[in-house]
């Protein structure tokens, strides 16, 4: 989602030293143990220690209207050999992006559906008015779309019907029963 544009790895953000300075938690430590520390980190009061790695498992956060489903959990997910894919059935609030159903997926070390959003360039730069306009449409997203049209903005979560969690199968089913997000489509 708000990577606009580009992908970026978790310990590349020169912020996770300010964090992990200000906090000093364990599971910010690890995340830039390996990443070259900005030149202001000289100045920060301690440097990651490493920590341990986060058991990380399948999980659905209704509050924030997301789930993850991974094939590969516990501290192996971070090994990247399995497959995650990040379903959304969130407000349009934040940002306003219009991509209720939005599904991005990863595996093996490869975006499989992409959330792609438009590259910002010096013509249309991330603060330009088309760039915002364009990033929050649907199209810009990896999303459903009927009959090519923009979704309808909804101030609210659609129902999820189901959330599986097993040994067997990980699944999430969304819905908008009510045919707000395309009028008359459920």
């Amino acid at each position: 989602g708000d990577a606009y544009g580009r992908r970026m790895k978790l310990g590349t953000a020169s912020f996770y030293f300010d964090l992990y300075d200000a906090y000093g938690d364990p599971e910010l430590g690890w995340v830039v143990r390996d990443s070259p520390a900005p030149a202001e980190a000289m100045f920060l009061s301690r440097l990651p220690d490493g920590g341990g790695v986060p058991d990380i498992r399948t999980r659905h956060w209704p509050e924030h209207g997301y789930t993850m489903l991974r094939t590969q959990e516990g501290t192996d997910y971070w090994k990247g050999d399995g497959y995650t894919a990040f379903v959304s059935n969130d407000i349009d609030s934040v940002h306003s992006h219009h991509d209720k159903f939005d599904l991005i997926v990863y595996g093996r070390g490869v975006h499989l559906a992409v959330d792609p959003e438009a590259l910002a360039t010096p013509e249309h730069a991330f603060s330009s008015r088309v760039q915002g306009e364009l990033n929050r449409a649907t199209l810009c997203h990896n999303t459903v779309m009927v009959d090519g049209l923009e979704h309808s903005s909804i101030g609210e979560k659609l129902e999820v019907v189901d959330f599986t969690d097993s040994a067997e199968v990980k699944s999430v089913t969304i819905r908008d029963a009510a045919g707000r997000v395309y009028p008359a489509v459920s």
